[in-house]
Parts: structure tokens; C-alpha cells; sequence
């Protein structure tokens, strides 16, 4: 009985350890979200990441942050719009970095 208690504790100690760890991650800013939303556009030229977007043609290797700006700020995640030309993507991006989803158009 001893001997479960004891492997139970340290369970218990060792699972709150990890939640620890992962505890103090950091929301990105703005200009994150859109470094995020850069990288991603450059990706998504050579494969399908399977957004609404689909696999972008060559021209969007050639986009610079420049062209690239936070539209909105919403409750857990941030929309950048990328133009190309007279072609926009709106990229969906969690404020812990992830993106989420590519649209043609900003209906999220």
C-alpha cells in the first residue's frame, strides 16, 4: 500500500511538473502574427496545407512583409491580409503563433 501511495505522489508531482513547463508561453505581438503569416504564404507555394487557400502559385515567393498588415485583433487570434498584385489572403493566426486558416476573403 505504501509503495502505491508513494508511485502515486510522484505521478501526481511529475504530471504537475509538465503543466508547469508549459505554463508561461507568451502571446505573440502583431508583427509576429505577420511573420507568421509571411512564412506560411512562402509554404503554401509548393504545397497544399489544406486552407480554402490551396496551394498558391510561384508569384507569392516574391511577396515582403511590407505587403503584409494586422486587419484585426479578435478575441484569441489575429487576421493579417496579404496582397499580391490584386490578389488578398486573410490568415487566421492564435495568439500563441499557430496559423489557423487561409481565406480568400475575411470571413472568419
Amino acid at each position: 500500500m505504501k509503495k502505491l501511495l508513494s508511485a502515486l505522489i510522484l505521478c501526481s508531482v511529475l504530471l504537475s511538473v509538465n503543466v508547469k513547463a508549459h505554463s508561461d508561453h507568451d502571446e505573440i505581438s502583431g508583427q509576429q502574427a505577420v511573420s507568421v503569416a509571411l512564412k506560411s504564404v512562402k509554404q503554401m507555394t509548393f504545397k497544399d496545407m489544406g486552407f480554402e487557400a490551396g496551394k498558391l502559385d510561384e508569384s507569392w515567393k516574391a511577396v515582403s512583409a511590407e505587403q503584409f498588415s494586422v486587419v484585426s485583433i479578435e478575441d484569441g487570434y489575429y487576421v493579417v491580409s496579404g496582397k499580391n498584385g490584386d490578389k488578398t489572403l486573410f490568415f487566421k493566426i492564435s495568439n500563441s503563433g499557430r496559423m489557423l486558416d487561409v481565406k480568400t476573403s475575411n470571413a472568419f
